[in-house]
């Protein structure tokens, strides 16, 4: 579940940095190492919901 995650969060991060990079003057780090950790939380937290959900239908 973490590995999916992470792998995940860093094409979002690499994605975000890329598009800025194209798109304007400066890169800002520090929103896009905030939404990534979010992204990862949130995906996280999907996840363990789908899972327990998986787990109380059976």
């Amino acid at each position: 579940m973490f590995k999916r995650a992470l792998t995940y969060c860093l094409i979002f991060i690499v994605f975000l940095t890329a598009l800025q990079w194209l798109f304007r003057p400066e890169i800002r780090w520090g929103d896009n190492s905030g939404l990534t950790v979010i992204a990862f939380f949130v995906f996280i937290f999907v996840e363990w919901i789908t899972k327990t959900n998986k787990k109380a239908k059976s």
